[in-house]
């Protein structure tokens, strides 16, 4: 819309100017509004492909926690307090059933809009540090592991809201 209005004055100038540095034909601006029309047609399409990578993204980076959050689980019920692992338990098992919901929402929109996909994840095969003697390195390998975690969950929430956002203002892409 912007470059109509654009070609429209550059025209409207052209006619009210007495000279014109500007020699501009119709085929010339037909040409650029048709090469504008093309570039806007691919960056669509673009567009689009980064939403359903972003939905295979999201699902990579939940999946990937499959492991790590049954170690955090067992290292958890270890911790020498029992009051705060407790809680930390409770809130772990809360993520975990929350990333297995989200899931299998984000599983069927998937399938919905890319059918027969199947998208692969890593494995961890464990988790060295957690098996340590030294409580020092447990205690940080929690500390590491929990921030991941909320890294991880911050990126999905965004990528989600960019999907949402994507899927709502459809009209305006």
């Amino acid at each position: 819309m912007h470059l109509l209005l654009l070609l429209t004055n550059l025209l409207l100038w052209e006619h009210v100017s007495s000279k014109s540095n500007l020699l501009l034909s119709t085929e010339d601006l037909y040409h650029v509004v048709e090469q504008a029309h093309t570039n806007y047609g691919m960056s669509a399409d673009i567009y689009h492909e980064f939403t359903e990578d972003v939905l295979k993204a999201v699902i990579i980076i939940l999946r990937a926690w499959d492991y790590p959050l049954i170690h955090l689980v067992l290292a958890t019920t270890i911790l020498p307090t029992a009051s705060a692992s407790n809680n930390m338990l409770q809130r772990i098992n809360d993520v975990k059933n929350g990333i297995i919901g989200l899931l299998e929402g984000l599983e069927i929109i998937l399938s919905r809009t890319q059918p027969g996909v199947i998208v692969d994840y890593p494995h961890c095969s464990g988790q060295r540090e957690f098996q340590s003697s030294d409580e020092d390195t447990r205690l940080f390998a929690m500390y590491n592991l929990c921030r991941c975690l909320k890294r991880d969950t911050q990126k999905v929430e965004s990528y989600l809201k960019i999907v949402k956002d994507r899927v709502i203002f459809k009209d305006n892409y």
